[in-house]
């Protein structure tokens, strides 16, 4: 695990120094290494809860946000909240996943859209679908951390991204806020006018997810060589 371990202080040096942060119990420990492989483990040990980016990327105990999966996945015959863990989430409500079954997910909560290599994986223009990476737990687990800022950031009805505004005009969040859209983009639309930083307010973020959750209907999608693309609805 050495070489992963690299990788992970690597990024961690790059997005860090994190903040807020709370060392992580024996008893969350414990309960991790049941759940995440061996060197997302020894990363949260080390660096602990925290946050980054100035709060726009947070890591995360799994058990607050598991209700949330469950309400989100629901039946799916694939997908099954038992099987996955929050390992962290953004500002705006992407939560970043490991899937015991396959590696990384990401719950863009929002929009409603859910993101998997292995069951859809991204297809650009005048090419094969893309081969499906062989699975190695350790090495898979650097794709959960973002590298630069807009790796994570929410981009608006044009495209442009949002946390620096939002913390602008709405002030920095507190650990248990998020930035919410109202109208829900679920109503609003994803893609549509609505999605601007005026329609943004400070909400409790566990709270909020948990009402995104049972508003939104959630798709598998993937990236194609026209954008987003529903493979599916989940559930």
């Amino acid at each position: 695990m050495t070489d992963i371990k690299a990788d992970l202080q690597y990024a961690a040096a790059k997005i860090g120094p994190f903040a807020r942060v709370r060392m992580p119990t024996e008893e969350q420990v414990a309960r991790l290494g049941a759940e995440l492989p061996p060197s997302l483990v020894w990363f949260l040990e080390t660096y602990g809860f925290g946050e980054c980016f100035d709060g726009l990327f947070r890591l995360s105990d799994a058990e607050p946000l598991r209700p949330v999966l469950a309400l989100v996945f629901e039946a799916d015959a694939d997908l099954d909240h038992d099987d996955c863990s929050a390992v962290a989430y953004t500002a705006f409500g992407t939560v970043h996943l490991w899937s015991k079954r396959f590696g990384v997910l990401t719950v863009d909560l929002p929009a409603g859209q859910v993101f998997c290599q292995a069951l859809a994986p991204t297809l650009f223009k005048g090419m094969a679908e893309t081969p499906r990476i062989p699975h190695n737990d350790d090495r898979m687990t650097t794709a959960l951390l973002p590298f630069e800022m807009d790796d994570v950031d929410y981009s608006d009805a044009d495209d442009e991204p949002m946390f620096a505004r939002c913390v602008e005009q709405h002030g920095p969040l507190e650990p248990d806020e998020c930035y919410g859209f109202f109208p829900a983009l679920a109503i609003a639309g994803p893609s549509g006018p609505k999605r601007r930083v005026e329609n943004i307010r400070r909400v409790k973020a566990l709270e909020h997810f948990a009402i995104l959750a049972q508003l939104a209907t959630f798709h598998l999608t993937r990236i194609g060589p026209n954008g987003f693309e529903e493979v599916r609805r989940i559930g």
